[in-house]
């Protein structure tokens, strides 16, 4: 199948496809599947991804700059870099797999369910998250500078370490992850340590 720049999929599945070195910019995907698919240095800018799923996906890079994923569930994802500013999330479930880095900086998010994921660093700085679930999940790294977090919910984290830890506020962290970040936090709010 041909897919091109601004092409509208709707009810497609793709099985085995090398989407590599692809600019997607524009397109959009409606109720879709990739499985077993090549997304290396795929380029989704603008993208509008709905009830869209990805099972067994690999990536080196894949860029969703401003895009819309609204819905859908990503199982055994394995990506270098998936980086999202300014994207718009809502209701999507992340399942297992491997994310070096996932940025959704600036983005606006309602609804991700991490579940299994092991991820390097996440980058949330001057995002807007709401309804932010985990479970069994490890991030190596959380930037949380300038982040508005409401109804977020980090218990089902192994949590390293955190930057901009004034920016979890809204968020429930258990008590040993408090105990944790105790250093971070009183950083972030002037407090010396002695």
């Amino acid at each position: 199948m041909n897919i091109t720049r601004g092409a509208t999929l709707d009810d497609v599945r793709l099985e085995g496809t090398d989407l590599s070195g692809r600019d997607l910019t524009d397109t959009r995907f409606l109720e879709c599947a990739l499985t077993d698919c090549l997304l290396d240095d795929a380029t989704l800018t603008g993208a509008r991804l709905v009830d869209t799923d990805w099972d067994d996906v690999r990536a080196s890079g894949v860029s969703l700059k401003n895009a819309s994923i609204l819905g859908g569930t990503w199982t055994d994802l394995r990506a270098g870099a998936l980086t999202a500013p300014g994207a718009s999330v809502a209701r999507l479930s992340i399942v297992g797999g491997r994310i070096d880095h996932l940025s959704l900086r600036g983005a606006k998010v309602d609804g991700l369910y991490l579940d299994g994921v092991t991820i390097g660093d996440l980058d949330l700085a001057g995002a807007t998250v709401t309804r932010l679930r985990t479970r069994g999940t490890t991030i190596r790294r959380l930037d949380a500078s300038e982040a508005r977090l409401k109804d977020v919910d980090l218990r089902g984290v192994d949590l390293a370490e955190v930057e901009g830890a004034a920016g979890l506020r809204g968020a429930t962290v258990s008590t040993v992850q408090l105990h944790g970040l105790a250093g971070g936090m009183a950083v972030a709010l002037g407090i010396k340590l002695g």
